[in-house]
């Protein structure tokens, strides 16, 4: 992967380390469920099962790794 693109731009990157790149992105920016929730507009409990590769649903994706491109504390 080319040093300018980090794995939420690449296809080649499973659903599964996607939502293990999402939580960690997430947790590293001091980032709790609730306030992932207020950033985003899905609940807590659709975050957490979207990290754990529960749902996969694009929508809820894209909300997050938009939201995980703009994580800093």
């Amino acid at each position: 992967m080319p040093f300018n693109q980090t794995a939420f731009e690449t296809d080649r990157t499973t659903s599964t380390e996607m939502a293990a790149l999402l939580r960690e992105k997430r947790i590293s920016s001091g980032y709790s469920l609730d306030e992932m929730s207020l950033v985003t507009g899905l609940t807590a409990s659709e975050i957490a099962d979207v990290e754990r590769g529960i749902i996969s649903r694009s929508a809820d994706l894209a909300r997050l790794v938009g939201a995980a491109r703009k994580l800093r504390r």
